[in-house]
């Protein structure tokens, strides 16, 4: 396997941990290194108009921001407008940004300023109680199901 290594060591000194420490620090630095010149050559190959890689095309159109905010709030009975509110226990803003996510393509820290929650952190913390709070309730994974397959149908 090239994802890990086996090492057998012996030392007179009790200074394992030392070494260790050592070793996996100028591993970490080896790996950031190589990460950045990995992200050099890739935006040197952007810049240089390379051939682009199809594979990461979304295969459907985008939906506008404001279509799907008026479906999700359609579907929980509130205005748009509320979707831009704090409401405690109520995972309406959590569905928003999944349906931003998944039909208009915006990333979380678009979502997060289009939605008023702060930065793309917090979106990630409200999508992942979402994916909790549906596996735990069917009635609102149902719901976003509901809002999902009308958001599809337009298409």
């Amino acid at each position: 396997m090239a994802n890990h290594v086996h090492l057998v060591l012996e030392t007179e000194l009790p200074n394992l941990s030392q070494f260790m420490h050592r070793l996996e620090t100028a591993y970490a630095v080896y790996f950031d290194f190589r990460d950045q010149i990995q992200r050099l050559h890739d935006d040197r190959l952007i810049h240089a108009h390379c051939a682009e890689n199809v594979a990461f095309r979304r295969q459907r159109a985008e939906k506008s921001t404001a279509q799907i905010l008026t479906v999700v709030a359609n579907a929980w009975g509130v205005e748009v407008v509320a979707l831009r509110r704090r409401r405690y226990r109520c995972p309406a803003r959590a569905v928003a940004a999944r349906m931003l996510w998944a039909h208009a393509g915006l990333n979380q820290r678009q979502i997060g300023r289009l939605l008023q929650m702060g930065t793309g952190a917090s979106v990630s913390a409200h999508l992942k109680r979402l994916e909790r709070a549906m596996a735990a309730d069917p009635k609102l994974q149902a719901r976003c199901a509901v809002i999902d397959s009308r958001l599809n149908a337009d298409c």
